[in-house]
């Protein structure tokens, strides 16, 4: 008995290792995005004084057409770069998640392993009813790590063409 319950003592302190785990990489991708979005609140607001002189100086008719032109584009940049940023933290912090996900699979994986092992020899017999639930863990571990694996281009794909829509946005706003 006692055995056991050390195996549950430690599957307790193990699962409240990774809840912390999981809840650090989503405090530290929050606080990311809040001073991200503070950083642009105050370029924001920056900028806008810095338009609204430029728009209180305008003297011509055409200078308040370029002036416009100028600012639109800048504000275009400001926000795709804003973005990209956004992105970015999203991506670094799901990166996170996966990994320790990943992490966290392999373990209960090699618990059940050890579990069956030591079901094993305890239960003479069970030999071929353990070798089937081994073929099964084996063969669902090796389905998601081809899922992972898929999700992992997937996100790489997306993360390529939101870098061109970007890109192509950027470009447009400067030919504007």
């Amino acid at each position: 008995m006692i055995p056991q319950n050390e195996q549950l003592a430690g599957l307790n302190q193990a699962s409240i290792e990774t809840a912390s785990r999981y809840a650090t990489i989503a405090l530290t991708g929050a606080a990311q995005l809040a001073k991200l979005q503070l950083e642009a609140a105050k370029a924001s607001l920056q900028e806008t004084t810095g338009n609204a002189k430029a728009l209180l100086a305008v003297s011509e008719p055409q200078e308040l057409i370029a002036l416009r032109s100028q600012i639109a584009e800048a504000q275009v940049k400001s926000a795709v770069n804003l973005a990209r940023n956004v992105y970015d933290i999203a991506m670094q912090t799901q990166a996170e998640f996966a990994k320790l996900a990943e992490q966290h699979f392999a373990g209960l994986n090699q618990a059940m392993v050890a579990a069956l092992d030591q079901a094993g020899k305890s239960a003479p017999g069970a030999d071929v009813a353990i070798a089937g639930i081994k073929s099964t863990l084996a063969a669902t571990t090796a389905a998601i790590d081809t899922m992972t694996k898929a999700a992992k281009q997937v996100s790489n794909l997306a993360g390529a063409n939101f870098k061109a829509a970007a890109d192509a946005t950027s470009k447009a706003a400067t030919r504007a």
